[in-house]
């Protein structure tokens, strides 16, 4: 299980910031629909850096577009996503996900993005907010390596 809301608590705000210390994620871009349709998916590319230990298997994000002139977004959307073959300790991958935008070929531009990292799970599911990321200040403790 991945933590796929914003947190509750001061210590998961804690653990949210040093999440966000230890894995880079940057937004590159935002793509036209995979399809000849207005309402195919729209294809989000980011870059995800892991300065833990421990490989990553699934990423949880909070996309949001916003246009100018407008406080509240178009889209604010929670993406948890496998990645396949994961972003193994000190690696940087570029990700793409596909995004239900329906209409957003009609609405006015330019567009600003935000993204923010939600939770990742390792390779034995384990959540950095709900499990491992609770041993210590801003560090993950080392993998246990595989059976």
């Amino acid at each position: 299980m991945i933590a796929t809301s914003a947190p509750a608590t001061a210590d998961q705000s804690n653990r949210l910031e040093c999440l966000r210390q230890l894995v880079d994620l940057d937004f590159v871009s935002f793509g036209s629909p995979n399809g000849p349709w207005t309402n195919a998916p729209y294809p989000i590319d980011y870059e995800i850096e892991n300065h833990i230990d421990r490989a990553i298997e699934t990423v949880s994000v909070n996309f949001r577009l916003f246009t100018q002139g407008r406080e509240v977004p178009w889209i604010d959307k929670d993406i948890e996503q496998f990645i396949p073959g994961g972003v193994e300790p000190h690696e940087r991958r570029e990700i793409r996900v596909l995004l239900d935008a329906y209409g957003v070929a009609d609405w006015p531009k330019p567009f600003r993005f935000e993204l923010n990292l939600i939770d990742i799970s390792d390779a034995a599911g384990r959540s950095f907010m709900l499990d491992f990321g609770q041993d210590g200040p801003c560090s993950a403790p080392p993998s246990p390596g595989l059976p």
